[in-house]
């Protein structure tokens, strides 16, 4: 297995990589820009791509490596920025990822591309959550370049999306994530104002690392979802993290997503059903307090 992977320096890609670094017999390839160094490990090979970065291009690049699997965690992940600059959002979201499926395409190579819960406008989020034939109703700029990102790799007849739920935990990243500025406020005995009205099914960031890789090696098809086993308001999700990392939980106060103003609107359910992927994996992912627990030597 010869395993090609973007976003190594992100919050999920570099988990995806420490795991990855594991399986002695699999050839891995990091694929990432000039402008992000990074090095986890002399058994990850680099491929570094110009700015400029073409279809053929990149085809030049892959090629002498012939990777059997792709796995596509690299994204412009700021919804901030994407609504500010769309073009950027779609250069890097959507045009880098119809790269990657014609690459996948010529070559052979199986595509796995990470999405997001996002692609819902959650409005309609039924009870046990959104399952993976729920009509996609992006909100945002980043949400929309991202499920553009879905149909071109659905176009393959060998590929996976996976959708990840709010990802929490810690990795080897420049990016705390959610975890981190929740710890360093909690820590700093602070105010930490949390919505009680917006609500997702987050997952640790390693067993969505965990499931993805099964993804690729047994080369799944189509649509799946992975979030966890809970669905959680912001303040739900952080008296969780107080409560399981020793901190005082009535530090959290409640705040409602209607008085952030701010472009985009936050959906208000996303909360995703991941039972065709627990059943998949023949497990269920790990609650808020179990994970916290678990990787907490991590």
């Amino acid at each position: 297995m010869r395993i090609l992977v973007t976003g190594v320096s992100g919050f999920l890609g570099s988990v995806c990589a420490e795991l990855l670094i594991e399986r002695p017999a699999t050839s891995i390839t990091a694929l990432r820009s000039a402008t992000r160094p990074w090095r986890l490990s002399r058994r990850i090979a680099e491929v570094v791509t110009p700015d400029d970065l073409s279809p053929q291009a990149l085809k030049v690049l892959l090629n002498p490596i012939a990777p059997t699997h792709i796995l596509h965690c690299g994204a412009l992940s700021s919804v901030e920025l994407c609504e500010r600059d769309p073009a950027l959002a779609s250069r890097w979201n959507w045009r880098f990822t119809d790269m990657l499926a014609r690459f996948a395409s010529d070559s052979g190579a199986h595509l796995t591309t990470v999405s997001t819960d996002l692609v819902f406008d959650g409005t309609k989020a039924p009870k046990g959550g959104l399952t993976e034939e729920a009509p996609a109703a992006p909100l945002s700029e980043y949400a929309r370049s991202k499920y553009a990102a879905e149909q071109t790799t659905l176009s393959l007849s060998r590929s996976a999306v996976v959708r990840v739920s709010l990802l929490y935990g810690h990795s080897s990243s420049p990016s705390a994530g959610v975890l981190g500025w929740m710890e360093r406020s909690l820590k700093e005995r602070a105010r930490l104002p949390l919505f009680e009205d917006e609500f997702r099914t987050p997952i640790h960031v390693r067993d969505a690392a965990t499931a993805l890789l099964e993804v690729v090696t047994k080369e799944a098809r189509g649509i799946w979802h992975c979030g966890g086993p809970e669905r959680l308001s912001r303040v739900e999700f952080g008296i969780e993290v107080a409560t399981s990392l020793g901190h005082d939980a009535s530090l959290i106060t409640k705040a409602s997503r209607l008085g952030h103003t701010v472009a985009p609107a936050r959906p208000e359910d996303v909360s995703l059903s991941s039972k065709k992927l627990s059943l998949f994996l023949g497990r269920e992912a790990l609650s808020v307090r179990e994970a916290l627990t678990k990787y907490a030597r991590l």
